[in-house]
């Protein structure tokens, strides 16, 4: 899926019926509704489009002209070598630029992979434990606390943030922390997750 708001592109990536391009409409309240969107990514940005952070990251890389970035989502259970623990370590998902500028200050075009098949084992195997919990920039979350897309959410707003030079290798200074920022945005989508929650919570609560 390519989401390119201006049709522009001579290489432009069609939507879900293999034509037209992905677009949105954001109502007065401020909700998000995405057209030709393939089906398996709908719940995940719908989930990210509820949260502040989420919302400005995917609707600023779909109003983002310079830049023509695909979509894929696979079940896999992904595997890369890290070169810093020396050895295979689980990807959840993965930023990676296929053409930049003449200058090497900017990515022009890119692909966003998503892979569940981690997420959703440790989601299955630990979304009714009260104590199961997984950690983000020394933060606590307790599985139990989201769904299975809330959590894919994350990792797609973690990824979109590695399209910025200081937040992916290939551009960023010799000894940048590039996983400083996506991170910080993937706790950000969380946090404001949770808060949504809560405030769900009460109102309920006054309803009754």
């Amino acid at each position: 899926m390519f989401t390119d708001p201006t049709g522009m592109s001579k290489e432009w990536i069609p939507g879900a019926d293999g034509e037209n391009r992905v677009t949105y409409t954001e109502d007065k309240k401020g909700n998000v509704t995405f057209q030709n969107l393939q089906e398996d990514l709908k719940p995940i940005f719908e989930e990210l489009v509820k949260t502040d952070t989420g919302k400005e990251e995917l609707l600023s890389l779909i109003n983002d002209d310079s830049m023509k970035v695909s979509f894929h989502v696979s079940d896999e259970k992904k595997v890369n070598y890290d070169n810093n623990y020396k050895k295979d370590m689980p990807v959840n998902g993965t930023f990676h630029a296929t053409k930049l500028n003449e200058d090497r200050t900017a990515v022009l075009e890119a692909d966003i992979y998503l892979y569940k098949g981690w997420i959703k084992a440790d989601y299955d195997a630990n979304k009714n434990s009260d104590g199961a919990y997984f950690s983000q920039i020394g933060k606590s979350y307790f599985f139990k606390d989201f769904n299975l897309n809330q959590l894919y959410a994350g990792t797609v707003g973690h990824e979109i943030r590695h399209r910025f030079p200081n937040n992916l290798k290939a551009l960023a200074p010799e000894g940048t922390n590039t996983e400083f920022n996506p991170n910080l945005i993937q706790s950000k989508i969380y946090d404001e997750m949770l808060k949504n929650k809560e405030n769900e919570k009460g109102n309920r609560k006054k309803r009754r």
